[in-house]
């Protein structure tokens, strides 16, 4: 469980379960590249519970973002687009980092649940729909209803019948574990 801490006692809470449906509107371009990261590194880094931690997202091409925590219980929170940063657009070759050294907040391991957990970046061609049905709100994150939602479902193209040729996405993941110190 990732904590949002504004404030000692803010805490995220609430389910969702990640759903992986193929586009219908955009293809997956793997030839967009995504570099996500903590500041631990890659895949299979390890927090315990009360460190915080920093997530990195640097893409080769410009576009939309957007960033999602899965819980190990599968609570999906949206980090990006949030209240702490609503512009989900990123430059190519630019280090987007969560929190900044700017931002009034950080992300700290919660002793519950603890696991396998993941972080999710999307990155597309076109703007997204903001479509994802949150069912809390957790210090100015959405907890999402029906965990991440197909690219085909979020990204909406405006026009009447124009879908453009070059709308493309792909996504990038990385595990994490979570535990208690003890548990070495």
């Amino acid at each position: 469980l990732v904590e949002v801490a504004q404030s000692p006692d803010d805490a995220v809470r609430n389910v969702g379960t990640p759903s992986e449906t193929p586009p219908a509107l955009a293809r997956m371009d793997p030839d967009i590249h995504i570099d996500l990261r903590t500041d631990k590194g890659g895949d299979g880094a390890v927090y315990f519970v009360g460190e915080k931690i920093k997530i990195s997202v640097r893409s080769d091409r410009a576009g939309f973002l957007r960033l999602y925590y899965v819980q190990s219980d599968n609570t999906v929170v949206r980090l990006v687009p949030s209240h702490y940063t609503p512009d989900d657009r990123i430059e190519p070759g630019r280090e987007y980092a969560f929190p900044s050294g700017t931002d009034r907040y950080d992300l700290k391991i919660l002793p519950q649940p603890l696991g396998k957990e993941q972080i999710v970046a999307v990155v597309s061609s076109v703007p997204f729909d903001d479509n994802e049905i949150s069912i809390a709100e957790l210090g100015n994150f959405d907890v999402l209803k029906d965990g991440i939602p197909a690219v085909d479902q979020s990204i909406r193209f405006k026009g009447l019948g124009i879908i453009p040729t070059d709308a493309v996405y792909n996504r990038a993941s990385i595990t994490i574990t979570t535990m208690v110190k003890s548990e070495l």
